[in-house]
C-alpha cells in the first residue's frame, strides 16, 4: 500500500458543517486562474558575493498576459495585507551601516520576467543582525538556513488590456554567512511520465500500458476520467546531507525532506502533495501520485496540463510541466 506525506505527517482531511464536498468544489491544486505556483532562487541560498536568480513559475490562461513587479524587503508585513515592508529603504544605512548599505540593490528590483538579487552584505554583519535577541532571549530572525529577506512579486494578468487578476507571492529568501553551514543546491527533476492504469482488475493499481513522456508537444495521451499514473524522476541527490532538529529540539545530522506538488488544469489528482522522508518513506513512494482527468462537459480541451514542483526543506525548488491529450477511453 502506497504511503503518502499525509499519512507519515498524521494528516486528515476534516469535513466541516460549513464545507461541502461535492464536485463543485475546486480542488487547491486545479489550476484555472492566474496562479504563481513557485520561486526559485539560484543560487538557493546567496553568500557575500554572489548573484541570485529569483525565477517564477506562474500559470496564467492561454489568452492572457502576466507582467510582473519585483521588490525585496529585510521585513516583510503580513501576506494578508499584501506584505508591505516594514522598513523604509533610507532605515538600511541604520541597521547595516552606510558602507554596507550602500552595496545593496534598490528595494525595486524591476519589472521583468525574472529578478536578480546580489548579496553585498559582509557576513560579520549578517552573523551580528542574527546574533541579536528579545529581552526574553528569543531570537529575533530565523537564521536557521541564513539571514532571511523577503522577496516580493506581483503577477498582474490582463485580456485585451483589461486587468483580470493580481496575485502577490512573498518568499523567504536566506543570505549565506556561516562558512561552516552546508551549503544547498536546487533540487531536480530528470522526467516526467504518464502510465495508463486498468479501469478495471484485480488490482486497480495494475498499468496498461507503457509510460509515456510528459512533454510540451502534447503527444502523451490519457483516457478521460480514467487513472493515469504520474511519476518525476528525481535523483537520491536532491535529498542532500543537513542538519535538522530531533523531538528534543536538538540538532542533529539528517538528510533534506523532499515535497512534490502536483497541478492540473481538469480532473483531480489522488494527492495534491507527496514527499520523501528520510526512514518513512522511499523517494519511489514520494514521487508518484495517480491522476484522473476531466470528463468533456467538465473540461472540453483536447489538451490538459500537467506541473510538478519540488521543494526541500531549505528553499530548494524546481519544477516540470508537461501537455497531455485527451480522449474518450474505450467502452
Amino acid at each position: 500500500m502506497r504511503q503518502t506525506i499525509m499519512k507519515v505527517l498524521g494528516l486528515a482531511c476534516v469535513a466541516t458543517a460549513t464545507v461541502s464536498c461535492s464536485d463543485d468544489f475546486v480542488p487547491y491544486n486545479r489550476l484555472e486562474g492566474l496562479r504563481v505556483l513557485a520561486v526559485q532562487s539560484e543560487p538557493v541560498s546567496p553568500a557575500f558575493g554572489q548573484t541570485t536568480t529569483l525565477t517564477p513559475l506562474v500559470f496564467a490562461p492561454a489568452d492572457e498576459t502576466v507582467t510582473y513587479a519585483w521588490s525585496w524587503c529585510p521585513i516583510a508585513g503580513p501576506s494578508t495585507q499584501g506584505a508591505p515592508c516594514l522598513v523604509q529603504e533610507a532605515q538600511i544605512a541604520q541597521i547595516l551601516g552606510a558602507e554596507a548599505a550602500a552595496q545593496l540593490p534598490p528595494f525595486n528590483l524591476g519589472n521583468e520576467p525574472t529578478a536578480t538579487f546580489a548579496n553585498n552584505v559582509p557576513a560579520a554583519e549578517l552573523q551580528r543582525l542574527c546574533d541579536n535577541k528579545t529581552p526574553s532571549g528569543f531570537s529575533i530572525f530565523n537564521c536557521t538556513n541564513g539571514f532571511p529577506i523577503q522577496i516580493k512579486m506581483v503577477a498582474t494578468s490582463s485580456k485585451a488590456g483589461v486587468i483580470t487578476d493580481t496575485v502577490t507571492t512573498v518568499r523567504t529568501l536566506d543570505l549565506a554567512f556561516d562558512p561552516a553551514a552546508k551549503p544547498n543546491t536546487n533540487p531536480q527533476i530528470s522526467a516526467l511520465t504518464g502510465q495508463q492504469l486498468k479501469k478495471d482488475s484485480d488490482d486497480p493499481e495494475a498499468p496498461e500500458a507503457a509510460p509515456q513522456s510528459l512533454t510540451l508537444d502534447g503527444a502523451a495521451v490519457a483516457f478521460r476520467q480514467r487513472d493515469l499514473r504520474l511519476r518525476v524522476v528525481v535523483p537520491l541527490e536532491s535529498s542532500e546531507p543537513s542538519d535538522d532538529r530531533n523531538d528534543l529540539d536538538q540538532i542533529v545530522p539528517s538528510q533534506e525532506r523532499l515535497f512534490i506538488s502536483w497541478f492540473v488544469d481538469s480532473g483531480t489528482t489522488e494527492e495534491p502533495r507527496t514527499g520523501f522522508i528520510a526512514g518513512k518513506t522511499s523517494l519511489e513512494e514520494a514521487t508518484t501520485t495517480n491522476w484522473r482527468p476531466a470528463i468533456a462537459s467538465k473540461f472540453p480541451g483536447a489538451q490538459s496540463k500537467v506541473v510538478a514542483v519540488i521543494r526541500d526543506n531549505r528553499g530548494g525548488v524546481a519544477w516540470t510541466w508537461g501537455l497531455v491529450t485527451l480522449v474518450e477511453a474505450p467502452q
